[in-house]
C-alpha cells in the first residue's frame, strides 16, 4: 500500500507550507506501516504527510478489524468496543437534543445527517427516537450494513452535492472529520446543507490531551486512524 503516498504541502487549516517532525507510529490495522505525523510551523494543526493519495485511501479502512465499518464483535476488544459504542450513542443523542434546545417531544421529525454514519448504529438509535434521518458513508461495505441492518437512508459521498440547502436541523461528524480529504470545502458544504438555527457537531481528536501525548507507548495513536490529527486549535 506504501506506494501510493502523497506529501503534504501546504497545511489544510492555515495554508502554511513549513512542517517540523511531530511522531510516527504504526498502522497495525491494516497495512502495517509506519506513518509520519508533522506539525504545522504556523497553527500547529498536526497530519499525516505522507498521506495515502485519496484514490488509494479506502484500502486502509478494509479490515474486519476497523469495527466501526465491519460491526464485528469477534474477540474481548470488539465485545467491548460494542459495549462502550452502545452507552456512548445514547450520550451523542442527548446531546445533539439539548444543543438544539429540544425535548424528546420536540425533537420528532428533526431532521439529522450523519456524516460517517459506519454501519448506522447511531443513526438508528436517533430514528427509533423520532429523528428524521440520514446518512453519509464512504465506505460502500459498511454503507450496505447500515442499510440492510437498520433500513437506513445512507447516501455516497458523491451524493452530497446532490442534497437541497438548508435541509438538516443537526449534522454530526464523529471521528470522522479528520478522514475527509477536501476538508475546507467539505465544512463549507456541510454549512450549506444546515438551516439557518441548525447545529454542526463535531468530535475529532486533540493531539494536545494527555491521552495522545501517550499512545505511542501503545503502538497506535488514534492520530494515525486518519489523515489528521488535531482540527482545534491548540491550547
Amino acid at each position: 500500500m506504501a506506494e501510493n503516498l502523497e506529501t503534504l504541502t501546504a497545511c489544510p487549516v492555515c495554508s502554511g507550507n513549513t512542517f517540523t517532525p511531530f511522531i510516527s507510529c504504526k498502522d497495525y490495522t491494516v497495512s502495517r506501516g509506519t506513518f509520519k505525523i508533522v506539525s504545522c510551523g504556523t497553527c500547529g494543526f498536526v497530519a499525516t504527510s505522507p498521506r495515502p493519495t485519496e484514490a488509494e485511501a479506502y484500502k486502509y479502512y478494509q479490515s474486519e478489524d476497523y469495527i466501526s465499518h465491519s460491526n464485528t464483535r469477534k474477540g474481548l476488544i470488539n465485545k467491548v468496543y460494542a459495549w462502550v459504542r452502545n452507552y456512548s450513542i445514547k450520550k451523542k443523542e442527548q446531546l445533539v437534543t439539548t444543543t438544539l434546545g429540544l425535548s424528546p417531544e420536540t425533537r420528532r421529525g428533526k431532521r439529522l445527517l450523519d456524516h460517517g454514519c459506519g454501519t448506522g448504529e447511531f443513526l438508528d438509535y436517533c430514528q427509533k427516537h423520532g429523528w428524521d434521518t440520514m446518512g453519509l458513508e464512504p465506505g460502500e461495505e459498511a454503507r450496505k450494513l447500515a442499510i440492510s441492518n437498520y433500513g437506513l437512508k445512507v447516501i455516497k459521498e458523491v451524493e452530497i452535492n446532490l442534497l437541497e440547502e438548508k435541509r438538516f436541523d443537526a449534522i454530526t461528524l464523529w471521528h470522522v472529520l479528520e478522514h475527509v480529504y477536501p476538508l475546507n470545502e467539505r465544512i463549507q458544504k456541510l454549512k450549506q446543507l444546515l438551516k439557518d438555527d441548525g447545529v454542526l457537531i463535531v468530535a475529532v481528536p486533540n493531539h494536545n490531551t494527555a491521552e495522545e501525548k501517550n499512545t505511542e507507548n501503545f503502538g497506535r495513536p488514534t492520530m494515525c486512524q486518519g489523515i489528521y490529527g488535531t482540527l482545534t486549535k491548540p491550547a
